[in-house]
């Protein structure tokens, strides 16, 4: 199939958009008319839907916009209840909300995300979790930076924003010395190259796999990777130092993912390094790999 709901742990969020991909229905109203506007219960002939190449899901949510009605009394609203127990049993799905405009048997129940919540709420149902792709097909649908902005997204996934310009995920590796580690408060270690005039590495996530043979480290100040060598990426992309002092071997410190305010000159053509932010390991014996993955080069950003 040309474009497949899912792939190696790849999800297209196209795929999703019920009611607004040519090739997915949307969901219908089976009651009313409603007689007035305000908090009113929808009640739908079915709570799921089938993507072209197999895949059923129920994508109702309180999380997830919905695009209700037709004509001049269309309307997105956000879902207050939604009841999808028995979603393949007719008549018992409803969806809650305050409306604006009458609503009746007939009226459709679309996506009011193009698909994007409804993908992220079904990848971080599945055991690993994935990643949720929205591409030049989810923008033509619909799909817009603000949407994409106000996505809640699950434990266990990441969007990948794979339209013109976004950038090609790539993965990378590096190892650090014993030397490294405790020199890393004066001398940074490039993990990641400068991408280049114009363009921005984007970290998507990063984890910290520490690694000590009989000596923990001593002293010291929280791990970080950073735009260069002074500018912390993320705000929040530090690991404490007592994952180096305190904890047991082989600990995995996942680093978040949060921005960071900062001017172009801070992170364009800035390779990612990774540091010791405020003070020098001591002693201890071992090595620690840096890991970081789901990383993409935006390009064209001067």
């Amino acid at each position: 199939m040309a474009n497949p709901t899912k792939f190696s742990g790849l999800y297209n969020a196209s795929q999703f958009a019920y009611g607004i991909h040519p090739n997915l229905p949307p969901l219908l109203v089976v009651s009313g008319p409603n007689t007035t506007t305000g908090a009113q219960a929808l009640t739908l002939a079915f709570g799921s839907v089938a993507t072209p190449d197999g895949l059923v899901f129920s994508p109702l949510n309180t999380n997830a916009n919905i695009l209700v009605g037709g004509d001049s009394a269309v309307e997105t609203v956000t879902p207050s209840a939604v009841s999808t127990s028995t979603p393949l049993v007719y008549g018992t799905t409803s969806v809650t909300s305050t409306f604006a405009n009458l609503h009746g048997m007939g009226d459709q129940v679309c996506s009011g995300t193009v698909g994007l919540q409804e993908a992220l709420n079904y990848v971080g149902s599945v055991v690993g979790g994935g990643i949720v792709v929205v591409d030049e097909t989810w923008y033509k649908l619909g799909g817009t930076s603000t949407i994409l902005a106000a996505a809640s997204v699950p434990s266990g996934v990441s969007i990948w924003d794979n339209h013109a310009g976004a950038g090609t995920i790539q993965s990378v590796t590096q190892a650090l010395t014993l030397t490294q580690i405790q020199n890393a408060y004066t001398t940074s270690v490039n993990v990641i190259p400068a991408p280049g005039a114009g363009n921005m590495v984007d970290v998507l996530d990063a984890t910290i796999n520490l690694i000590f043979g009989t000596n923990a480290f001593t002293t010291g100040g929280a791990a970080q990777l950073s735009y260069g060598t002074g500018v912390t990426y993320p705000a929040t992309a530090t690991v404490a130092a007592s994952v180096y002092t305190g904890l047991a071997a082989n600990t995995i410190q996942k680093v978040a993912g949060a921005a960071v305010a900062a001017t172009s000159s801070d992170y364009l053509n800035k390779g990612i390094y990774y540091s010791n932010a405020t003070a020098a390991f001591a002693a201890g014996t071992g090595c620690s790999a840096v890991v970081v993955a789901n990383y993409r080069i935006i390009q064209g950003l001067s």
